[in-house]
């Protein structure tokens, strides 16, 4: 995930409070206890897209998860604060109270993004597979390739465990609008750092079907996909 372009760079030096990098003592054994994290983030993620509740009690989960790791490794309580922000921040969301850290800015800001961060990571997602179907076309030889390699990609999504099941003209302008779309736009960022690979580059087809078979990947209503 990018972090957006209203943040600078790079900050300002900060002088950092020797207490803050303090560790306290600890006997437990890290490998078990990164087996521990693994597995409670693995609930979380499956609260995340079971509940209903937009995420929030999966995110709690997973930040509980993540301060009792750190906690048991000699990490002070201190220097977790922000992860205990947002694991309370979740908390008064749930409860209908506003919180500073989740408040958005101002509507209409210039460059702030007009959809959120998942929507437009998971358009980049499905724009990497439409652009995978749209290589092997062309590496086959075909002429035309674009059209029949939208037509795939809109074969692979059909079958697949994705909600969007677009058609092939959806897909071609998916395409388009992230190829277009600003350099630090999450979308772009993702399409162009997934197709950077050499199983993108040598086997398209088979990076497309192993975007499109994934079945952990987080669903998006099939409108908020495709839909402009």
């Amino acid at each position: 995930m990018t972090v957006g372009s209203h943040y600078p760079e790079k900050l300002p030096p900060i002088e950092l409070r020797d207490r803050l990098l303090e560790r306290l003592e600890s006997d437990v054994e890290p490998e078990l206890e990164l087996a521990e994290l693994q597995r409670k983030l693995a609930q979380a993620t499956q609260r995340m897209e079971s509940v209903g509740d937009g995420g929030r009690y999966g995110l709690a989960l997973a930040m509980r998860a993540l301060e009792e790791y750190f906690s048991r490794l000699g990490f002070p309580l201190a220097v977790l604060y922000p992860i205990n922000s947002v694991m309370a921040a979740t908390q008064d969301a749930r409860c209908g109270i506003e919180s500073p850290i989740f408040k958005p800015d101002r509507a209409g800001k210039v460059g702030a993004p007009s959809s959120s961060v998942l929507r437009l990571e998971a358009n980049g997602y499905i724009a990497v597979i439409v652009e995978c179907c749209v290589q092997h076309c062309r590496l086959e030889k075909m002429r035309p390739y674009l059209l029949p390699g939208c037509q795939l990609a809109a074969k692979l999504l059909r079958e697949s465990k994705w909600s969007s099941q677009g058609t092939a003209l959806e897909l071609r302008k998916l395409r388009e609008r992230v190829q277009e779309a600003d350099a630090d736009n999450p979308a772009k960022v993702l399409y162009r750092e997934m197709l950077d690979s050499d199983i993108a580059r040598e086997h398209p087809l088979a990076w497309a079907r192993d975007l499109a078979s994934h079945d952990w990947i987080i669903q998006f209503p099939s409108s908020d996909l495709l839909d402009e």
